[in-house]
């Protein structure tokens, strides 16, 4: 996949347990913050790989998002980007719905 330029980026989804059906916001909000780590991996990674983990179990939903890129710097994984939101709104999504962002 190429997106914003020439080079090719691997990308899977690997899905883990039987998805059940979620409160409309939560899911909604899942969706969103899962939608921005994405655009941001894509985007700021320069990963040659990108890999999306969805995992069900009867307590929990977990996504995990990973490239394998060249990582954040400590002060924007800690504050963001200025005039950015991307970041700081994953958290506050997460928040709002009691879930984490790591």
């Amino acid at each position: 996949m190429a997106y914003g330029s020439e080079r090719e980026i691997a990308y899977r989804v690997i899905v883990e347990g039987l998805s059940r059906p979620l409160h409309p916001v939560i899911r909604d909000e899942v969706y969103r913050i899962g939608r921005e780590a994405l655009v941001n991996a894509f985007r700021h990674a320069k990963a040659g790989n990108i890999e999306v983990q969805v995992e069900y179990t009867s307590a929990h939903l977990r996504v995990v998002a990973r490239d394998y890129g060249c990582g954040i710097e400590p002060c924007v994984l800690q504050a963001g980007r200025e005039g950015h939101w991307g970041l700081p709104g994953m958290r506050e999504r997460a928040e709002r719905i009691g879930a984490k962002v790591r």
